[in-house]
């Protein structure tokens, strides 16, 4: 049963919001497509998110991850103050990751720079180098595929007297040796949420409470990449969303 006394919950505005997968990333292409289900289009490895706000010599070194993390970050971050981020992964860099594990197996040597490019908070880490944000990051691997954790996070950073906080959900497909083991996206999804404390003025907000699970099977519905369910929460203005606990829903 969810809890329903609120009163001492901070409830928070949504600045702004930006997704993107290959072909499918402006609020009424998010619409149309989940609307019809969570079928992605077939992933085409050439299409890679449009980072040409950065340099050249910058762009090299990001995978096609980063790309699509640090594109919806600047369509939230645009020509605005820098503020606090989190930067939230279930398995971050898993083709970087998978590359590395094998080439310990084959007796190689590891690249420096692709291990430090591996590591989870790495996303967060080029964020904040190429975006010149000195502000507090934190990168989160959530348990149970709950990217709503994120938020509770970002509330802790607003309470604490932050403005505003940005959030960066991201996934990308894995490797074919862990398919049959993880639900996850088929190709690169990045979602950026801007978010601030509301006030008494302010429109009607969202608010964001847990209740421990007491059902933990496995369920059709876990069936569905958690973040295109995060996607759709935004992109339909849907009331409610539920991931492993937590609950956000509008005020």
């Amino acid at each position: 049963m969810m809890n329903t006394d609120k009163k001492n919950t901070p409830t928070f505005n949504v600045e702004s919001w930006a997704a993107w997968t290959q072909g499918v990333q402006t609020p009424e292409q998010w619409q149309a497509l989940l609307n019809k289900g969570y079928n992605l289009p077939k992933h085409d490895a050439a299409i890679k998110a449009d980072v040409s706000f950065l340099p050249a010599m910058q762009r090299r070194r990001l995978s096609p991850l980063a790309r699509a993390a640090l594109n919806v970050a600047n369509q939230c971050m645009f020509e605005q103050a820098a503020c606090p981020s989190i930067f939230c992964s279930v398995y971050g860099e898993t083709q970087r990751t998978y590359n590395i594990v094998k080439t310990i197996a084959e007796a190689e040597d590891v690249s420096p720079m692709a291990f430090s490019l591996s590591v989870h908070n790495a996303i967060s880490g080029q964020f904040g180098i190429l975006f010149n944000n000195t502000e507090t990051t934190t990168a989160l691997s959530p348990a149970d595929n709950s990217y709503l954790s994120a938020f509770a996070e970002a509330q802790g950073l607003l309470i604490e007297g932050a403005e505003s906080v940005l959030i960066v959900c991201y996934e990308e497909n894995i490797p074919e040796f862990y398919q049959p083991y993880i639900v996850s996206v088929p190709q690169p999804v990045a979602i950026a949420i801007k978010i601030s404390l509301a006030t008494h003025t302010d429109k009607p907000g969202y608010q964001l409470s847990f209740e421990p699970q007491t059902n933990i099977g496995q369920t059709k519905d876990q069936e569905i990449p958690a973040l295109l369910k995060l996607i759709d929460f935004f992109a339909n203005n849907k009331q409610c969303l539920t991931q492993a606990g937590w609950v956000i829903q509008q005020r």
